[in-house]
């Protein structure tokens, strides 16, 4: 697809622009490892669209959801711990609500699979 739209030639001047440069950065890469880099990141995203795909078939949509929001919480949390943020009554209150919903589903979803 890059290559059909013209990706792929930008990129090429985008290199030679970067080789013939006098910038430090863009002269101590040789021109095969940016593409070896490029490749690697594409690489590397086309297996975690993989991996994204096979967890939300296996979890399901609304679990990941509800995982997501946790982890926002262990990240709010765990700055509050380490930078020592003063947390406001909304939003203390909004992320007991948030626990609170996840225990809930949880419960839900455990309820449901063991009836199955």
């Amino acid at each position: 697809m890059a290559w059909a739209t013209g990706e792929m030639g930008a990129f090429g001047t985008h290199l030679n622009l970067l080789s013939s440069s006098s910038l430090p950065l863009a002269s101590s890469y040789p021109r095969g490892s940016l593409f070896l880099s490029l490749l690697g990141n594409g690489i590397l995203a086309f297996l975690l669209n993989i991996s994204s795909f096979a967890t939300n078939r296996a979890a399901g949509a609304l679990t990941l959801t509800v995982a997501g929001n946790l982890k926002q919480c262990a990240t709010v949390s765990l700055g509050i711990v380490l930078f020592n943020v003063q947390v406001g009554a909304v939003n203390g209150i909004g992320m007991a609500v948030t626990l609170a919903g996840a225990a809930w589903y949880s419960k839900v979803e455990l309820d449901t699979k063991g009836r199955r």
